[in-house]
């Protein structure tokens, strides 16, 4: 069983070890299940439930876990003994910052640990409350100093611990405004005579917050920088409201790869360049590195020669400059068909705020938002950089003039968009037609490039569905105009 149903969950009135009593269901992840429930005294507790999703399930009206199939058995028990040395590591920690657990017991075929409930949210729940706004930078900074006492804590165990799954939905923030770190399902433990894990269990990941030996399950070279690249992720992600690259993204396209709006201080820009580096030894090798930087107190050459080169990068990208497309030969037909319509599009578009003229109507001062955007315009014309042609914009635009937040483009051919922008490029969820090809994509946008989505032929009714590499099919869903599909691994045709 792979969702959420009342058989998967314990039913509310349940009791636990004698003592807890089930009030509600919380949340759930790929182990386990978390409940709110009180105990003897009447004060609420947070049980973690042992259950694999797609192994486990529970009869009707019982409480009993059972394993579906008897050939995971061996997994279910490797990984509920891990379920314990999770709670036996997080009972160790004492820290204002890292969940605590209170006890751990064994019942109903399966195993549960009890922790402190958290009344507040966390991390991720918040950018959703915020409906797509960036945290302000103020408030991102003391999340970020004590998610770094949490680390400290972490990493200076003995054995070394390393938590590997930092993200926005696995760090709490209560009603005081004090953090927690939770979820320590996928953390390893560091053996200090070899350096090396002392487990081998499979890695886990989160999609955007791993870099790349923790991707390739390169557990001999995991270590504090892994965790310290995944905080950098978490670090854009509240102070941009985007998805963080992907580290592949960052490995070609360096500084690039990155979008931040204008309220992002250099120094926190600089601190997420540093952290998210892809050659982890040009990361900070310990949460002390990062707090002398932070402070001032040691100036990092990498990072001082990657601020320069985002500098760059940055000037060059205002003025239209971007890498021209560079399609791979070795797609089958179909997906050059993709890429081709995509280039024609417009992927790598260099959409700048232009000293360009308005046809109608002038610019009106717009309800602050708390991001960049300044103003609204309608009708400006705005130059596409890459042939010079020029298209009609109607919407948001920033304190420079260029298109940020929601807006609509308009071409003499009949192009259109119609969607988010940032800071001159399209960034976010969007719409973009081209008639004349014959195609409409309809999904996120990156850097003015198809990022993930459903890419629509309106010729015969076929469709792409999945992620954009560069604007260019890479890995999804192809389906023809006769219904049938086939799986695009990475650029071409699954064999």
């Amino acid at each position: 069983m792979s969702t959420i149903t009342p058989n998967t969950m314990l039913p509310v009135g349940a009791t636990l070890n004698g003592r807890y009593r089930i009030e509600r269901y919380l949340s759930s992840g790929g182990f386990g299940n978390t409940y709110v429930a009180t105990n003897e005294f009447g004060e609420q507790v947070a049980v973690k439930e042992f259950f694999i999703k797609g192994i486990n399930e529970r009869d009707e009206g019982s409480t009993t876990v059972s394993v579906s199939n008897s050939e995971n058995r061996g997994k279910f028990e490797q990984q509920r003994e891990k379920f314990k040395k999770e709670a036996m590591r997080l009972r160790g920690f004492n820290s204002d910052h890292i969940v605590k657990v209170f006890s751990f017991f064994e019942e109903n075929g399966t195993a549960y640990y009890v922790m402190n409930y958290i009344d507040g949210e966390s991390l991720s729940q918040r950018l959703d409350r915020l409906g797509g706004m960036p945290m302000p930078e103020a408030e991102v900074r003391g999340i970020l100093d004590q998610v770094l006492d949490a680390l400290d804590v972490v990493h200076g165990a003995n054995p070394r611990l390393l938590h590997l799954d930092i993200k926005p939905g696995n760090i709490m923030v209560d009603s005081r405004g004090v953090v927690q770190l939770i979820d320590f399902g996928a953390s390893k433990h560091i053996d200090p005579t070899t350096g090396g894990v002392t487990t081998h269990t499979e890695a886990a990941f989160t999609k955007g917050y791993a870099p790349l030996e923790q991707v390739e399950g390169r557990m001999d070279k995991i270590g504090p920088w892994t965790d310290l690249y995944a905080l950098g992720a978490t670090l854009y992600r509240l102070l941009t409201a985007q998805q963080p690259p992907q580290y592949s993204d960052i490995q070609e396209e360096g500084p690039a790869a990155f979008n931040f709006p204008a309220a992002v201080s250099q120094q926190m820009r600089d601190l997420i360049l540093w952290l998210m580096q892809s050659e982890r030894n040009k990361r900070p090798q310990s949460v002390d590195k990062v707090r002398q930087r932070l402070s001032g107190d040691i100036d990092e050459v990498t990072v001082e020669a990657l601020s320069d080169k985002a500098t760059e990068e940055t000037r060059a990208g205002q003025q239209g400059k971007n890498p021209e497309p560079k399609p791979k030969s070795n797609f089958l037909p179909v997906v050059v068909a993709i890429v081709v319509a995509s280039i024609v599009g417009g992927i790598w578009w260099g959409v700048r705020g232009s000293t360009g003229s308005v046809d109608q109507g002038t610019a009106s001062t717009a309800v602050g938002t708390g991001t960049t955007v300044a103003k609204t315009v309608e009708k400006q014309k705005f130059t596409y950089a890459l042939d010079g042609t020029t298209y009609t914009y109607t919407g948001d635009v920033d304190a420079d003039g260029a298109p940020d937040g929601n807006g609509e483009a308009l071409w003499p051919d009949g192009r259109t968009y119609k969607g988010k922008y940032s800071h001159g490029k399209m960034h976010g969820e969007g719409v973009f037609e081209d008639p004349k090809n014959q195609y409409i994509f309809s999904g996120e946008m990156r850097n003015d490039r198809f990022y993930h989505g459903k890419m629509t032929y309106t010729d015969d009714g076929s469709y792409f569905e999945g992620t954009f590499q560069k604007g260019d099919a890479y890995d999804g869903d192809f389906t023809d105009a006769n219904g049938e599909k086939k799986k695009v691994v990475k650029g071409q045709f699954e064999e």
